[in-house]
């Protein structure tokens, strides 16, 4: 808030805040959604992607089962 300040060449912090509020208040319901959306960044795994994974996984573990209890029915996909 202060860095804003700053910039803006604004000596009081409410004055910021009253002016911000100003400029939202003129802005289209969109825009405002848009601004006021919190950034959220979705990962998308690609399926050809994940079943690679997924068949890599299993030829290490059945290479290895390193006696932690897999087998191949636990670690299909969809398995509980």
């Amino acid at each position: 808030m202060e860095r804003i300040r700053l910039r803006g060449q604004v000596p009081i912090i409410s004055e910021v805040l009253q002016i911000a509020i100003m400029k939202m208040d003129l802005m289209s319901d969109g825009e405002l959604i848009k601004l006021l959306r919190y950034p959220h960044h979705e990962i998308v795994i690609d399926e050809n992607v994940a079943l690679e994974f997924r068949n890599q996984s299993l030829t290490e573990i059945r290479r290895d089962p390193g006696g932690r209890g897999y087998s191949s029915r636990s670690a299909s996909i969809g398995a509980p």
